[in-house]
């Protein structure tokens, strides 16, 4: 099983990758399968039953939509119809008229529900019909399965009235809608509309449709669980029992064993439709409810079983993807390493700017004083000598700086080791003076 289901996750993955190419080409088959039906079943007109022209409407039918299909194929049966006779011809636009206003006008996509009955009844799969039918077109589809029995039985009477009649050219034509139509073409007619209003295989057949294709259409879609397999289970008694009483209803003969034999079929498909859809995991169902300024929601997700979970990111093959196509050797990847070589980057990208160095400042030296006289005597033991630019000059002990390591004769700075400006050192000047003065006892220097 798990194999199967990896054929089919690629199929899907495949499908959904190239979409644009896949679904013209699905549209395609199916729709020279229709075409080719639509030969088989009204063979009448030359050019209409040409393979080259079914093959080249199915070209068109693939690029188009839907509804163009639906509208190709009814202008071929028309062809058809009015090769057998004017009459059929006229009465199969009044059918294909009513069938368009009434409902595929409405559900466009249901003129393919019509040519799929059409095509299963033509391979002999009657009761399959309303399984095939309500998997892909729910219960919309009831009215297009009995809709596909019609064509189909007007296709089988169209055939009887071409051996009663010689076919119609277009000069026939013309002349049968001058002449207002002739009296073997008017039997035809009769005999085609009596035989179809007398066919009761037909209506039971159209009623054993509707009623499976409703069933299993309205089931299918509840929210209950395992739903999808009720609807296949009670469509199965619905198919049986309404055939059995349509045979019933119009005395006619059942045949119980092509019934199960359709029935089988049918849910095959069906099976094989759901599988490429994805079984659900009822047992582990999710629920979550949330609210706006309008609504209150209440959400119910199902999972599918055996689905293939997306592979974490590995963001080491990753890097050595992206190394090898620099050409350079895979390494393990370290997040410290890392760490610090964006550390080391930064560092070379924005390098620290070191602090500009300041030039030195010239010393400030004192001028020596011009001469000094000193006016009273004072003891040699109260005075140091400094030398100021080569003159010897007496200053008190007592002004002297407690540091004796300080640069006495450098005045440039002061104790923080800043530099002095002019007037802090007047001030130191006239400072020195006072404190000599005062240690003098008064005496002033001249």
């Amino acid at each position: 099983m798990t194999q199967l289901v990896a054929y089919k996750n690629k199929i899907r993955d495949y499908c959904r990758k190239f979409d644009e190419i896949t679904t013209p080409v699905i549209r395609f088959i199916f729709s020279l399968i229709a075409f080719f039906a639509i030969r088989s079943l009204f063979p009448y007109h030359e050019l209409a039953a040409r393979t080259d022209v079914c093959i080249l409407l199915a070209i068109m039918c693939a690029i188009l939509p839907d509804g163009f299909m639906v509208f190709m194929i009814g202008v071929l049966i028309t062809l058809h119809s009015f090769t057998v006779s004017f009459e059929v011809g006229l009465s199969f636009i009044l059918l294909f008229m009513f069938m368009f206003l009434v409902y595929i006008k409405f559900f466009p996509k249901c003129g393919m529900a019509i040519m799929l009955s059409v095509i299963l009844l033509l391979w002999g799969l009657d009761f399959a019909v309303p399984f095939i039918v309500a998997i892909f077109f729910g219960l919309s589809g009831a009215v297009p399965a009995a809709l596909g029995v019609l064509i189909y039985y007007f296709g089988k009477y169209a055939d009887e009235v071409s051996k009663l009649l010689p076919k119609s050219t277009a000069a026939d034509i013309v002349s049968s809608i001058a002449s207002k139509g002739n009296k073997t073409q008017t039997d035809g007619l009769q005999f085609m509309i009596e035989h179809m209003m007398k066919n009761k295989e037909m209506f039971a057949m159209m009623g054993v449709f509707i009623i499976t294709v409703a069933v299993i259409g309205v089931i299918y879609n509840q929210h209950f669980k395992y739903s999808q397999y009720v609807a296949l289970a009670a469509g199965v008694f619905a198919n049986i029992f309404s055939y059995i009483y349509m045979c019933f209803t119009f005395e006619l003969d059942a045949n119980l064993m092509s019934c199960l034999k359709g029935i089988l079929l049918g849910l095959i498909v069906c099976l094989v439709v759901r599988f490429f859809k994805g079984f659900l995991d009822y047992p582990h169902t999710e629920r979550v409810t949330f609210e706006d300024d309008e609504y209150v929601y209440y959400v119910k997700a199902v999972p599918k079983l055996w689905e293939e979970k997306k592979p974490a990111v590995d963001f080491s093959k990753l890097a050595e993807k992206a190394k090898k196509k620099a050409g350079k050797a895979p390494k393990s990847v370290d997040t410290a390493e890392l760490d610090e070589s964006l550390a080391k980057e930064e560092t070379e990208a924005a390098p620290e700017q070191a602090p500009a160095k300041e030039e030195p400042r010239a010393p400030f030296r004192r001028k020596a004083p011009a001469a000094s006289t000193v006016t009273n005597e004072v003891p040699d033991s109260a005075f140091v000598e400094s030398g100021y630019d080569g003159v010897v000059i007496k200053e008190p002990e007592a002004y002297r700086p407690e540091s004796s390591n300080s640069d006495w004769n450098d005045v440039s700075g002061n104790n923080d080791g800043e530099a002095m400006d002019s007037s802090e050192l007047d001030q130191l000047i006239r400072d020195a003076v006072k404190a000599t003065e005062k240690a003098t006892g008064g005496m002033s220097l001249k």
